[in-house]
């Protein structure tokens, strides 16, 4: 019988986790808490290790600050994931070409921006 390897949850390293790939990602704690649509408070109370989020949130989570979820959750080795340039590559192509003819080079940022609006708005989840 093959043995599973069964991953632990650790709210205190998830905490840790998030709160380092958040200050990487430039994020502070209310812009992160207001894309995921939570308070601040909530940012604290999970990288304190207080409280621990949803599998939903947790994904929000993961590809706002551009890791991977496996890493977010479990500390796996790989960190790298998808980033928000890559993930909305056809939303930041429409853009670069629609914006009232203007010159438009959109930077991390700037689409970080966007999806917080689109998330905000309910076109995106």
């Amino acid at each position: 019988m093959q043995k599973v390897n069964a991953r632990k949850f650790s709210k205190a390293e998830f905490g840790s986790r998030l709160r380092e790939c958040r200050r990487n990602a430039r994020y502070t704690q209310v812009d992160l808490a207001s894309v995921v649509n939570r308070n601040r408070q909530k940012i604290i109370d999970f990288e304190n290790g207080k409280s621990e989020p949803s599998v939903s949130i947790a994904e929000l989570l993961s590809r706002t600050l551009g890791v991977s979820y496996d890493y977010l959750i479990f500390g796996d080795s790989d960190k790298q994931a998808t980033t928000i340039l890559q993930e909305h590559k056809s939303l930041v192509d429409l853009l670069e070409r629609s914006v009232s003819g203007a010159v438009l080079k959109a930077t991390e940022q700037s689409c970080k921006q966007i999806v917080q609006i689109l998330v905000a708005e309910g076109v995106l989840s």
